[in-house]
């Protein structure tokens, strides 16, 4: 996270070569957190449908909301 700082404040540098670098450094942190955010989405994804397949398969559950469910499972 530093070195992204850096490399935003180093974009207003004169030097060519510089903000080359800085770019390339740049575009390469956008394509990992881009891949991130796809990776936590396909997950969300996942969760909703586990949750709604939970609740297609127990009213009671279906009733209550998330965090009484998992203060109940931490109980347990």
């Amino acid at each position: 996270m530093r070195q992204l700082l850096e490399s935003l404040q180093m974009l207003a540098a004169t030097s060519l070569s510089r903000t080359r670098r800085q770019h390339a450094f740049l575009s390469e942190c956008r394509a990992r957190v881009e891949g991130r955010c796809w990776t936590l989405r396909k997950q969300v994804a996942y969760a909703e449908e586990l949750t709604a397949l939970l609740a297609g398969r127990s009213p009671a559950i279906a009733e209550r909301r998330p965090d009484e469910v998992r203060a109940d499972a931490s109980r347990a």
